[in-house]
């Protein structure tokens, strides 16, 4: 191919048929693109340069190498981050061998953007959880990465010769490939940084002082994916967690919208060439996609009707061509929509004169039986059938776009308005630092603003400002008139822009901490921790009893807030594990009180559920208290010792029961487990049809298995409980260690198995009551 002429790696791979005794050479290919590649190390020749060597020389250097082994029919691949990895990856895009994205690549900037400060309602935030409180603000690279390379690339430009973004299918391969490289090189970073970064809380660095540790690297580290990569657990947790912090301060939404980008949209059709599809330029639909999400600002009234085809002729053809469900139910029963019969979205609706907010505070919209209905996909469809739609967005941008009143909480997570600041939360000197592993520890703590957080700064604010003196802010609203200068370490008076603050959340078996929360939750500008714990003049030597002298703990008020709180952003299930936290950590004043307070909301997803399968008020209840059940036995309590609900209704040693047994049922075993008795020895095979006879022939005999290591007994006990589970039959694996148990599948230990204590005494019964009836089973 012509187009490949230039190219010199094409050059060079094709020169090697003529080069004898191949598979005993191996190739090296430099990945500096600052060396030209037709003439490193060979200068005179236009061929790509390699070093041919016919042994393993250790002395060659390898770290800065692509390294192509061509004998033994094994390649390795080229990593992401060489030069070389894109033109040799893909040829016809690069077809000069231009290089790619590496690490290096100097960014050019402009002198006078580096000198501007930055304004003063800067809301960065700090990422907490990996630079901690020891560094100083957002830091700049003078590098590219591997994304803003890559959207340098991918621009569109005027008089642009470039073929990239036309290479179609290709080019939707490469840009799955750039998302790889991209995260690839964003997990690469957090490994790497986390070798070289220490956490430790405050106290910490200071008793490795005193015990003579002045070195950073002496401080353990840990190893984890942090809030700051996006997309990760814990960040998508803080994205929702602050989601709900602009519930609780202003309500819950109004609207719920999702909208789908239509590629038959001007913008796009008109910037098609050469014969393009839409799908062949993903990077030009989410250029309008975004442009048109943008312009998504409007008056929103929502409909669920069909319009007058006389009255409404282009909504009405814009209704029939992006908003009308179906047909599914009687009149598709193969439609992607159906499940069990039934359509997942319940279309059709029923008809309905107005809409109406129904008691799991689910809409039911105006869809009147008015007798219009139109022809779609064969089938004569009614109002019934009508996606939620708003009119105005509807003509506006020409696509699916589906409105909904909300009724349950959800909206865009990546983009908030307004800010919400996460505010740090800690004892006095456990607030979490971080610093590289060369630190030297006795000059981090003699670093002026080292300690400080946004805590003690708060402290510091209320004692000297006058303006936070007179506002006697609770600390979560401090952030509306503050702004946190992370690089300073500091708050300043904010001038604009408007924040709500969310201090983050504690769990009540915290302790301290979760009292602390509770006094900053109600204590207006306080000075110190000090402060804090000073009730009527008199200073209380814990935060939970200057909480309960405050009258915060005489009743259950505290448990309720946290309560309230957790059920604007926490799932049911986890409102119920929750909820048996507080009734066995905290003792509830007023149990039965707080059950029916919390019942109905711990109980709504099993609610949900009802549309789905035949469950009464009872049946919800039950699985409920199973549920809370479950959380409680982990912690040594019953649900049944708080009577939470009258006798009837109290779990039975059956039901219980039932549970543990469909559990143990419930253990997955794999195909290559059913395998492993075809794979005895004679002596495995021995004790594995002695005990499976016994096991059938309904016996209670005991075997002992005796043995050195290594002689198979793990492998005979796996091929057992594949055997008996596949046959539907309880098998239980319980190990000594941990160690033991975590190689067996479904394995447990004997003390988490049978709740033996550790402190095994006269007073003490080594099997619980609440395990008598599962154990007459064995």
């Amino acid at each position: 191919m012509c187009i490949l002429e230039a190219n010199p790696y094409t050059k060079f791979f094709k020169g090697l048929r003529d080069v004898p005794d191949l598979d005993n050479h191996r190739i090296v290919l430099n990945s500096d693109p600052r060396l030209d590649q037709r003439v490193y190390n060979v200068p005179t020749s236009s061929q790509v340069a390699a070093i041919w060597t016919e042994n393993e020389d250790e002395a060659l250097e390898k770290g800065a190498h692509i390294q192509v082994y061509t004998h033994s029919n094994v390649s390795h691949r080229i990593p992401h981050y060489f030069a070389s990895y894109d033109p040799l990856q893909y040829p016809l895009l690069f077809s000069r061998g231009e290089p790619g994205w590496h690490y290096g690549i100097p960014k050019s900037t402009d002198p006078n953007e580096k000198n501007k400060e930055a304004d003063d309602d800067d809301d960065v935030m700090p990422n907490f959880s990996l630079v901690g409180t020891a560094e100083s603000g957002k830091k700049q690279h003078d590098t590219i990465s591997a994304r803003e390379y890559y959207c340098y690339l991918l621009q569109m430009r005027e008089n642009d010769r470039s073929m990239l973004l036309h290479t179609r299918r290709l080019l939707q391969q490469f840009a799955v490939d750039i998302y790889v490289k991209i995260e690839t090189s964003r997990l690469d970073f957090h490994r790497k940084n986390q070798t070289n970064i220490r956490t430790e809380i405050l106290q910490g660095v200071m008793d490795s002082l005193s015990a003579g540790h002045t070195e950073g690297k002496n401080v353990d580290r840990r190893g984890y994916l942090p809030a700051s990569f996006i997309g990760g657990p814990r960040d998508m947790r803080r994205r929702y967690v602050d989601a709900m912090a602009l519930v609780q301060k202003f309500g819950r939404p109004n609207l719920f919208i999702t909208m789908t980008c239509n590629t038959q949209w001007r913008e796009i059709q008109e910037n098609l060439k050469y014969g393009e599809d839409a799908q062949d330029r993903p990077d030009l639909m989410s250029r309008v996609f975004r442009a048109k999400f943008e312009l998504l600002k409007a008056e929103i009234i929502v409909s669920a009707e069909i319009p007058d085809p006389e009255k409404q002729s282009y909504l009405y053809n814009l209704v029939i061509k992006h908003m009308m469900h179906g047909p599914c139910g009687v009149l598709n029963k193969d439609n992607v929509c159906m499940k069990d019969g039934l359509c997942k979205n319940h279309y059709p609706k029923n008809f309905s004169e107005f809409t109406v907010h129904t008691e799991d505070s689910y809409p039911h919209y105006r869809r009147r039986n008015n007798g219009r209905s139109v022809r779609v996909r064969n089938s004569s469809l009614d109002n019934r059938c009508v996606v939620p739609y708003n009119p105005f967005l509807l003509a506006l941008f020409d696509c699916h776009m589906n409105v909904e009143i909300c009724s349950t909480v959800k909206f865009n997570l990546n983009e908030m308005t307004p800010a919400v600041y996460t505010l740090q939360l800690h004892l006095p000197g456990q607030q979490m630092i971080s610093f590289h592993k060369n630190t030297n520890l006795a000059d981090l703590l003699d670093r002026v603003d080292f300690p400080k957080t946004m805590l003690t700064e708060l402290f510091r604010m209320n004692k000297t400002n006058k303006q936070a003196q007179n506002l006697k802010c609770l600390y979560r609203d401090f952030p509306e008139f503050f702004v946190w200068k992370a690089a300073r370490k500091r708050w300043t008076e904010r001038k604009r822009k408007r924040v709500i603050g969310r201090v983050v959340t504690v769990a009540p078996n915290e302790g301290e901490c979760y009292y602390l929360r509770l006094l900053l939750s109600h204590a207006r500008a306080p000075t110190c921790f000090e402060d804090l714990l000073t009730v009527n003049g008199k200073l209380m030597i814990s935060y939970r009893e200057a909480a309960f002298q405050m009258g915060l703990l005489q009743s259950d008020t505290h448990l309720e807030d946290t309560l309230n709180e957790a059920a604007a952003f926490q799932m049911p299930s986890s409102l119920r594990t929750l909820f048996a936290i507080l009734l066995a950590y905290c003792s509830p004043s007023n149990l039965r009180v707080l059950w029916e307070k919390y019942e109905a909301v711990m109980s709504s997803d099993f609610e949900r559920a009802k549309s789905f399968s035949v469950r009464t008020v009872e049946h919800i209840r039950r699985c409920v208290l199973l549920d809370i059940n479950k959380s409680l036995e982990q912690m040594g309590k019953n649900v049944n010792d708080y009577h939470l609900v009258p006798d009837d209704f109290i779990l039975s040693q059956d039901e219980r029961l039932t549970r543990e047994i469909q559990s143990k049922l419930s253990i997955q075993f794999t195909e290559q487990d059913l395998l492993l008795p075809s794979q005895l020895n004679i002596g495995q095979r021995y004790a594995y049809d002695v005990i499976l006879r016994e096991v059938f022939s309904s016996g209670n005999t005991s075997f002992f298995v005796d043995g050195p290591d290594g002689t198979g007994k793990t492998f005979l006990y796996r091929s057992i409980l594949a055997t008996l589970r596949s046959q539907g039959f309880v098998a239980i694996a319980v190990a000594s260690s941990g160690v033991a148990a975590s190689i067996l599948p479904g394995g447990r230990t004997a003390h988490s198995r049978f709740k033996i204590p550790l402190d095994i005494s006269a007073a003490k019964s080594v099997i619980s009551a609440d395990r008598a009836l599962f154990l007459s089973l064995l």
